[in-house]
């Protein structure tokens, strides 16, 4: 029996593996096949290594056969490029799996070198961002992030886990539970992306380090003075937006585009829209177009082109302004031009 890798991306790893006969093989593409008796020795060996929890199909099979088109479940852009950005985007993939200095920790609670599963998810969501900007790609690799990535709860408390996921801005680190790079992939549609907002704030301290500046200013690292005047005129129309709102209850015009969540700090402000920036790009340019502009011409970039909005937080932010529900406080300071 053959199985189409579409049909079986995004089912949970055990779940699919129980039913499936073991002579049989998932065709990744028309010259590559995997056979389900390797991808339970994937199963194995990942489970072996601490990774006790649920994963999507594609990651064993990129693991077992290292065909990049695997990856294209959760890195869609790989169906979209072609030629030399093609080309751009394999070479620092391949590069920094082998020869990364990003330190990509497995804390069971010891810390080991985490498994190729958990490396390619980190490192190909970072190329997959900054594919079309390569300076920026080199910064954040020579700036050495860490990532460390726990097996559970405990392990995570542990070493100073807070909340779902969080960046330790002294260590430049972002710890997660390791389940988490896996949680919005068991659907046809990519959506919530914990990895994505907590990049979102390392890209925050990347660009602290960068500028020798004494706190975090929810901004992104290398932007020209245009770039910069442009995100803080967007940021200031949401700002006002839940401002107005938060003070007397009515949306004014529109809704902003966040959830009150990612109005608490401008830290959050990034990492709530850099997360909603790739995962409902359509929404978010048709609801605030600026906003979107301005991080467009950041990354030099348009995730339009290949992503089918995921859209959870569109709904679920769209429903809370409707139903006219009690705003956060909020401590954003850093969205007019007066602090250029």
């Amino acid at each position: 029996m053959r199985y189409r890798f579409d049909d079986i991306a995004h089912i949970d790893a055990a779940t699919f593996l129980a039913s499936a006969t073991t002579d049989s093989a998932v065709d990744v593409h028309a010259n590559a096949q995997v056979s389900i008796a390797t991808l339970h020795e994937a199963w194995a060996t990942l489970r072996a290594s601490g990774i006790a929890t649920a994963v999507p199909m594609a990651l064993l099979v990129y693991v077992q056969s290292r065909e990049v088109t695997a990856l294209q479940h959760f890195f869609p852009i790989i169906r979209h490029l072609s030629g030399a950005r093609r080309q751009r985007w394999l070479h620092w993939f391949r590069q920094l799996l082998v020869h990364t200095p990003i330190d990509i920790l497995l804390l069971t609670p010891a810390k080991t070198p985490a498994p190729l599963a958990l490396q390619c998810m980190v490192i190909g969501q970072v190329v997959s961002c900054f594919v079309d900007r390569p300076d920026i790609l080199a910064a954040f690799t020579s700036g050495t992030p860490s990532f460390w990535l726990c097996t559970n709860s405990s392990v995570y408390d542990r070493v100073g886990g807070i909340g779902g996921g969080c960046y330790d801005e002294g260590a430049h680190r972002i710890i997660l539970v390791a389940e988490r790079l896996f949680e919005g992939y068991y659907t046809a549609v990519p959506g919530v992306s914990p990895l994505l907002h907590e990049l979102g704030h390392m890209l925050d301290g990347m660009n602290r380090r960068l500028r020798n500046e004494p706190f975090c200013r929810g901004e992104l690292p290398l932007m020209t003075a245009q770039q910069l005047h442009d995100w803080r005129v967007a940021k200031d129309t949401e700002v006002r937006l839940y401002q107005h709102y938060r003070s007397t209850g009515h949306i004014q015009g529109r809704a902003p585009l966040g959830h009150p969540y990612v109005f608490q700090t401008d830290g959050e402000f990034l990492a709530g829209h850099w997360e909603m920036f790739w995962r409902n790009p359509h929404a978010f340019a048709q609801t605030a177009p600026d906003l979107y502009r301005a991080l467009a011409h950041i990354v030099n970039h348009d995730p339009r082109a290949y992503t089918v909005d995921y859209r959870g937080y569109v709904d679920d932010n769209t429903a809370f302004y409707a139903r006219g529900e009690p705003a956060w406080p909020s401590a954003i300071r850093l969205h007019t031009n007066e602090h250029l």
